[in-house]
């Protein structure tokens, strides 16, 4: 869609022109951070490969592959990163699930991540823009869209014109996937009714012409519309003319006037939510879905868009959903005439496309339930490349045309962001300091995986209705030594108000340091009864920094027990890391069913005195079926131990099953917890 210019060129442009449903073409290229170091003769060029129109991403290309030009001129490419992680076939558990009924505790890890930072995908949907009841079908498809994303991306999901975060940047992605499928179209129609009778609106393009730009044609041509039959019989009592004139004008004024401010809102809050993406690391896609946003003399309504976007490295999908084209007589849906409803779209549509536009993104009119489109943008996540091509000091990229191709029939290239970066390949964070690098950590909305970091919490009771909740942070791991380490929390509630932070330097001993090279360490805190967003952040005597966000409940009632139970671990013992059902419970295949489960104590004595045993049932209340003993091995002196162990499940029919681990003193149950699995056929 064509931007700047005045509005009566552009009206005038709509009103002949076909709706397409193309996406908008590719804007000027936005500064990005570049991944690469000294020298200026290297531009970052980030584009997306698909094939079969947009719907299949092409993942399989080289240095060789590509065609590069800066203003018709070759260039060279020296570097071509697929920046997308890789395809997995089953889902994997992220660090933010629901939480589960049971014990308050719960272990989230940064070890699924891509290191430096991973994909981020948003979701900006404005309800009030879209008609009322409408936009359903498409919201559920962007539910399921949300939930096919890989394990490692993170996912958020905001409102505008607020912005109101509805939900931060998390790794579950079911549960943001649940959330935008429930949300519908809050908006009404636009205008008073001035006549019941007939159509007695002044439609969104009359009021431009009308308010702004004094069209009289347009005023004639409202007025009899609203207040007369087409053989010139009045359908409502007609007042004299200029009284008939008055009262459109007015009407459409305040329908411009209510319009831009509307729009301004709107454009604040996308604003707004793109600025807040600066500090995350990665590529960042944001899917705006809109009524519209109608835009009227020129393009610096979304400078400060385009401004944002480049600023943090964001691509802006837009997807608009239009009015029903349908006829509903009488009353106050009683649609405008298929003229004018065109004219309307179109305008509403040309903000969409100028936001889009600039910021090397996309624009999609939404029909139905808008599948064909998520598809398009599954593709362009999934084929997303990072070239680095060699330019003359003379080019200057960010005002130059730069074209790619890709030798591979039937693949397409679209460029969506070039700069000026730096030569050498990027290994680690900037150098800061250990203050400043935890306040990024914390700070950030998405989890950082330089430094391998696990965190565990653990509840008691602690008398005055609070909680004492231990938060054991293992740090470093193999390759990674994780023995001196600053620590630090923010713990925030359901609001986003942080309540509790704190920082504390470690250093590591060989009696907190695991088999497998990561150092435990605990932090002491504590919370009243909710739930909350716990972000733990280390960072390394290197520099090198990881985070961890952990949610964390809890209960109104927590147990008397002095123990506390971790998540149930339950796999095939001999295919690791094997299939999972749709539900993400793991899949046993080999008749051989593995159980893992951490347990921490008041301290050390309380192990003397309990023992555990895994069973297996059909239900959480049937029958024990199979029935062994889970060892707790670890240091004598710590208040934490490790149980393992292995059942045999070879003769139970197929289906699903329920493990249960209990922990006894004597025939006493003190606490139980289980998890859900399937047993193949």
């Amino acid at each position: 869609m064509p931007g700047g210019g005045r509005l009566v060129s552009v009206l005038a442009a709509l009103a002949v022109i076909a709706p397409t449903v193309t996406p908008a073409r590719a804007g000027e290229a936005a500064q990005d951070r570049p991944p690469f170091r000294s020298g200026v003769d290297i531009v970052e060029v980030d584009v997306t490969v698909t094939a079969r129109r947009g719907r299949q991403p092409v993942t399989d290309l080289g240095v060789s592959d590509f065609r590069v030009r800066v203003d018709g001129r070759q260039r060279r490419v020296v570097q071509a990163d697929l920046i997308s992680p890789a395809p997995v076939t089953r889902r994997i558990p992220s660090s933010g699930p629901d939480l589960p009924p049971g014990p308050d505790v719960l272990h989230s890890s940064n070890a699924g991540l891509v290191r430096g930072g991973g994909r981020l995908v948003a979701l900006v949907v404005d309800p009030e823009s879209i008609p009322f009841g409408e936009g359903r079908q498409l919201l559920r498809t962007a539910g399921a869209f949300v939930d096919r994303l890989h394990p490692a991306d993170r996912v958020a999901l905001f409102e505008v014109p607020g912005p109101r975060v509805l939900i931060g940047p998390t790794g579950d992605q079911r549960r943001v996937g649940r959330e935008v499928a429930r949300m519908g179209g809050l908006g009404g129609p636009v205008g008073r009714l001035l006549c019941e009778p007939t159509d007695g609106r002044v439609a969104l393009f009359e009021a431009f012409r009308i308010a702004i730009y004094g069209d009289m044609d347009a005023l004639r041509e409202a007025i009899e519309r609203i207040f007369f039959f087409t053989n010139g019989i009045p359908a409502c009592p007609a007042p004299d003319l200029s009284i008939l004139e008055a009262r459109v004008e007015f009407e459409a004024r305040r329908i411009v006037q209510e319009t831009r401010v509307r729009t301004r809102q709107a454009i604040r809050g996308v604003e707004s939510v793109l600025r807040s993406l600066r500090e995350v690391e990665g590529r960042k896609t944001v899917v705006w879905i809109a009524g519209g946003l109608a835009i009227d003399t020129n393009m610096t309504l979304v400078r400060g868009i385009e401004e944002a976007a480049a600023a943090s490295r964001v691509m802006l999908v837009t997807l608009m959903v239009p009015e029903p084209n349908i006829d509903i007589e009488g009353g106050d849906q009683n649609p405008r005439p298929p003229r004018l409803r065109t004219q309307d779209r179109l305008l509403l549509e040309h903000g969409l496309s100028a936001a889009a536009s600039v910021t090397g993104g996309e624009f999609y009119r939404a029909l139905g339930n808008g599948r064909g489109l998520f598809e398009r943008i599954e593709a362009q996540l999934a084929g997303r490349y990072r070239l680095a091509v060699e330019v003359s000091p003379r080019d200057r990229v960010e005002r130059r045309r730069i074209d790619v191709r890709v030798a591979r029939r039937g693949a397409s290239a679209r460029v969506r962001h070039a700069a000026a970066a730096e030569r050498g390949a990027r290994t680690g964070p900037a150098p800061a300091s250990v203050e400043a690098r935890l306040a990024e950590l914390l700070r950030s909305p998405v989890a950082e995986s330089w430094l391998p970091l696990r965190v565990s919490t653990y509840a008691w009771p602690d008398g005055g209705g609070r909680a004492r909740v231990a938060v054991t942070a293992q740090v470093g791991g193999s390759g990674f030594d994780g023995s001196d380490v600053t620590l630090a929390f923010a713990l925030r509630d359901s609001w986003g108000a942080v309540v509790s932070s704190g920082r504390r330097e470690m250093a590591g001993t060989v009696a907190n340091r695991g088999l497998d090279g990561a150092y435990e360490y605990t932090l002491p805190i504590t919370a009243a009864p909710g739930s909350y967003a716990l972000r733990v952040a280390a960072v390394d005597a290197s520099g090198r920094g990881g985070s961890v966000e952990h949610p964390l409940r809890v209960g109104l009632a927590l147990s008397d027990a002095p123990l506390a139970l971790g998540a149930l671990e339950v796999a095939d013992a001999v295919e690791r890391g094997g299939d999972r059902t749709a539900d993400g419970d793991p899949v046993v295949s080999s008749g051989q069913l593995a159980v893992s489960l951490d347990v921490r104590a008041e301290s050390a004595w309380v192990f003397n005195r309990i023992r555990a045993q895994v069973e297996v049932a059909r239900d959480e209340s049937g029958p024990v079926l199979v029935r062994t003993e889970l060892p707790l091995r670890g240091p004598d002196a710590t208040p934490w131990r490790t149980g393992a162990a292995r059942l045999s499940v070879a003769r139970l029919d197929p289906g699903p099953y329920v493990a249960r681990v209990r922990v006894l003193r004597g025939a006493e149950e003190m606490a139980a917890v289980q998890r859900t699995f399937r047993i193949a056929e």
